[in-house]
Parts: C-alpha cells; sequence; structure tokens
C-alpha cells in the first residue's frame, strides 16, 4: 500500500500541513521548516503501539505551542492522518482487501483508500497525556471496528524502516548497531560444529601465546593476585589473542574494504564519506533481510532517509541521487543537497518554507 498524503495538525514545529506524496518523495527546504518533523510524524504513527495509550507516545514537547504563554496541557490536539491509495484499480493484493476490509474504502473512482489517524491529547482527569490510533471514512468520521486486527496489521502491510541523518559506522557496525545486531544474532551452528570451532580456536590460540615466554610469566605473576582477592583455584588467568568461544568471535566481526592500493583496511580507517555509505547499504541490506524474514509478500515498505548526502563527495551524491531509484519501496528522504536533488524527478521533490511561523 503506497502512503498517498499526510496530513499534519499541531505536531512540533508545524501548525497545519497537506502534503502529497509520490513513490519516491524529497523534502528540501531551509533548517527548522519541518522535514525531520515530517518523517518523525510517519514514524511515529506506524511504529509505535497502537490502541489508547497514556503516557510513553507523543510527549509534551511533541505539542505545537503557539505563544510563549502556551502549554502542552492547554494545546490543541495533535491530529497526524496517513492516507494509503491505490494508483490504479485491483493495484492491492486480495490479502490486503481481506485482510483489512473493515478500514478500506473504496471511492468514487473505483480505488481503494485507507486513513489512518493518531490523536494526541491531555487528558486532565488523568493527568496524563493520551494517543489514539484511529481509522476514518471517506468523510473524516471515525469508523467503529469490531476488532483490533486492522490496527495490527497495518504495520505488517507497511513496515516502516527509519535511517537518522546522525550516523556513526563505528557504532552502526557495533555489536549493538540497530542494523549489524541483527545480522550477529542470526549466526547459529550446530552444537557439534561450534565444539568443533572452539576446539579449534582453543589450540591456536595456545600456540600464539606459548610463542612468547615472557607472556607465560606474565600469567603466573598475575595468578598471584589470588593471595589478595578470591580467584579460581586452578589457573585463574586466561590469555586470548583471539576469541575462543563463537559468541565472542560473532561478537567481533569487523567490516573491512580494500583500498584502492588493494589493502584491506578496518572500515573506521576508511573516510568518513565511505563509512557514511557503508552504513546507507547495510540499512538496505536490513531492510531486504527483515522483509523476507517478517513481513507478507504483499507488503511494501516505507524507508524514510534523514539527510543520505551527508559525508558524501557531489559525484557520489548525484549517484546517490540516482540510486534512490532503484530502492524497492516507498522512499522519503529530506535533504540539503542540490546535487541529489538534481538527479530526481522533479514531481518528486517538495519545498518545505517557513510563512509567517507556518510551514507551507
Amino acid at each position: 500500500m503506497k502512503l498517498a498524503e499526510i496530513k499534519i495538525e499541531n505536531f512540533r514545529g508545524i501548525h497545519l500541513l497537506h502534503l502529497p506524496l509520490d513513490g519516491l518523495t524529497v523534502l528540501i527546504g531551509e533548517n527548522n521548516t519541518g522535514k525531520s518533523t515530517v518523517l518523525e510524524a510517519i514514524r511515529l504513527v506506524l511504529t509505535r503501539g497502537f490502541g489508547l495509550r497514556r503516557a510513553g507516545q507523543f510527549s509534551e514537547y511533541d505539542f505545537h505551542l503557539v505563544d510563549e504563554n502556551a502549554t502542552p496541557q492547554t494545546a490543541e490536539p495533535i491530529k497526524i492522518m496517513l492516507h494509503f491509495a491505490e494508483d490504479k484499480e485491483n493495484e492491492w493484493p486480495e490479502a490486503i482487501i481481506q485482510q483489512m476490509n473493515e478500514v478500506v474504502q473504496l471511492g468514487t473512482n473505483g480505488l481503494n483508500h485507507i486513513w489512518l489517524q493518531a490523536e494526541g491529547t491531555f487528558n486532565l482527569d488523568s493527568a496524563s497525556f493520551e494517543t489514539k490510533w484511529i481509522f476514518l471514512n471517506s468523510s473524516g468520521a471515525e469508523l467503529v471496528l469490531k476488532n483490533s486486527t486492522p490496527l495490527n496489521l497495518i504495520s505488517k502491510f507497511v513496515p516502516l524502516f527509519f535511517l537518522s541523518a546522525l550516523r556513526d559506522a563505528s557504532q552502526e557496525f557495533g555489536q549493538r548497531g540497530q542494523f549489524w545486531n541483527g545480522f550477529l544474532k542470526s549466526i547459529q551452528l550446530p552444537d557439534d560444529k561450534r565444539e568443533e570451532l572452539e576446539t579449534m580456536l582453543q589450540e591456536v590460540n595456545t600456540s600464539v601465546i606459548s610463542a612468547n615466554a615472557g607472556l607465560v610469566e606474565v600469567t603466573q605473576k598475575i595468578a598471584n593476585a589470588g593471595q589478595l582477592v578470591p580467584l579460581g583455584s586452578t589457573n585463574p588467568v586466561v590469555l586470548e589473542a583471539i576469541p575462543t568461544r563463537i559468541f565472542d568471535m560473532v561478537g567481533k566481526i569487523q567490516v573491512h574494504l580494500k583500498s584502492t592500493s588493494g589493502a584491506k583496511l578496518p572500515l573506521h580507517r576508511h573516510g568518513e564519506g565511505t563509512q557514511s555509505l557503508s552504513v546507507l547499504m547495510l540499512f538496505q541490506a536490513f531492510v531486504a533481510a527483515n522483509l523476507a524474514e517478517a513481513y507478507a509478500p504483499e507488503s511494501i515498505p516505507i524507508l524514510a532517509l534523514e539527510e543520505p548526502e551527508a559525508h558524501l563527495h557531489p559525484s557520489a551524491i548525484r549517484s546517490f541521487g540516482s540510486f534512490l531509484q532503484t530502492m524497492a519501496g516507498q522512499i522519503l528522504v529530506s535533504s540539503h543537497s542540490g546535487d541529489l536533488v538534481s538527479r530526481v524527478p522533479v514531481k518528486a521533490i517538495r519545498r518545505l518554507y517557513k510563512d509567517e511561523g507556518e510551514t507551507r
């Protein structure tokens, strides 16, 4: 399902904005005009829990404050409406029509539509912020559902993958990296194979350590610490030249790239542009792997990219602008790069600007 448009009311710096979207949409404009806010609005609606939630959804900092005296408690409700629509008749697979039949609305032009809205308010009785997700009919009225199935399915049919502008390759390719970690966790070996490999690693480690008698002496001296603090009774000190357990080894997997001379260098030793581009490609691989493992074939993802041009040379940015059009799914990009914009269709560009304090 393609996201055809988004309407935002009273969310952060945006009072009211209606934005049509394409298969590829590039948001441009000066700082603080709302580009990141648009991407964040979509992320909040599609990736946070559904139903009626108190606290933990929209926070006090998400409400649009009209002046210096306004407070989140007195601000107008936040409303973020996502409109999904067909571009042509019978475009949506039958699985979507059947499973989302309670909320699918047939337009006068014979095309199917779904309107999903998240609304954030402050409840005076409970003194807490609440977020409510509802589906709307073509007139904007709330649909009364018999069950919560459509709410649970919307993120399955339209999974959102978000890549922030703040990208640190050393962290992204680290053991806790949000994308890299998923690949590390998927490495599983049968017990017999694991034991065989760990035995081999132990032998290699022993050979390396024993090649230097001084290291053996260091081991014995450190073991003397057992006279002062509790340590293992036998062989309390272990030196490891390489990880000897599979899960330790997996956690230390590193990406190396060959330079133009052929020398193999760790990723973090390459330039910032190469590191940033590697994170972008890791993100794409993560999306492909997750779609194959966790989502139905009918799913069409939304890929939201903040400033993908960071640290790239203009020629690389132009190439990436062309590359965007080959990526699978619906692509939403915020950018400050004229080089990137020069390589995307004119109809894909949305320029945001401020007019007397209002985002247009």
